[in-house]
């Protein structure tokens, strides 16, 4: 597993930096998400740094699909969009699919805090 998730209560931000997602770090990821899903408080934001990370399997999307739905239940912003860091097409491609119009793409992690912060 190589990720890292955190909160931080300043910002009211969910942080996901990631260079693997596999099927057996799924579950993992899962339980940590929901822990840290208890300490936000309503109208949080979300920024997921993937610059590092390789492709996911269709299977792995397909797991994390459903995780959406569990930060929407937490009290997920209805002004933003979870933010995600990337410039692979394949990786936007894949969040669409497993997200939809739920998150916004940036190509830095300064434009993306930008985007939140405002």
């Amino acid at each position: 597993m190589m990720f890292t998730l955190g909160y931080d209560a300043e910002k009211n931000r969910v942080h996901f930096v990631g260079d693997r997602m596999a099927m057996e770090d799924v579950p993992v990821y899962i339980s940590e998400l929901k822990e840290v899903l208890k300490q936000v408080r309503p109208g949080f934001t979300g920024l997921t740094d993937l610059t590092g990370c390789r492709l996911l399997t269709q299977e792995v999307v397909q797991e994390l699909s459903p995780t959406n739905e569990l930060a929407i239940e937490a009290g997920f912003s209805t002004t933003k969009k979870w933010a995600y860091v990337t410039d692979s097409p394949v990786f936007k491609m894949q969040m669409r699919r497993m997200f939809g119009d739920f998150v916004a793409y940036f190509e830095s992690y300064a434009e993306a805090d930008e985007y939140l912060s405002n």
